[in-house]
């Protein structure tokens, strides 16, 4: 898998044939992560660029009863301001 996560512009190419079924994300999930976030664990960046992996990846589904809350979450996740270059080191 070849991706590249950018402010302005992310892309991802992936080498591999979709899963089947899919790998499921549900609410429960992205609340551990931001728990996780909110704990410090995780940094703006790396919450940011998981969530982005889940938009680009298509072996991630979270279709169901929370999916309209979920893509809105990974969508304004996906683009949280990451801060300096040394956040990532």
């Amino acid at each position: 898998m070849e991706f590249e996560i950018q402010p302005h512009q992310s892309w991802l190419r992936p080498r591999f044939s979709r899963p089947e079924p899919s790998i499921q994300i549900d609410w429960k999930q992205v609340k551990r992560v931001l728990d996780r976030h909110f704990e410090g664990e995780i940094t703006d960046r790396q919450l940011a660029e998981w969530a982005t992996m889940l938009l680009l990846n298509d072996a991630y589904d979270w279709a169901g009863p929370d999916e309209d809350d979920i893509a809105d979450a990974l969508n304004e996740l996906s683009f949280l301001p990451t801060g300096s270059e040394e956040e990532s080191q």
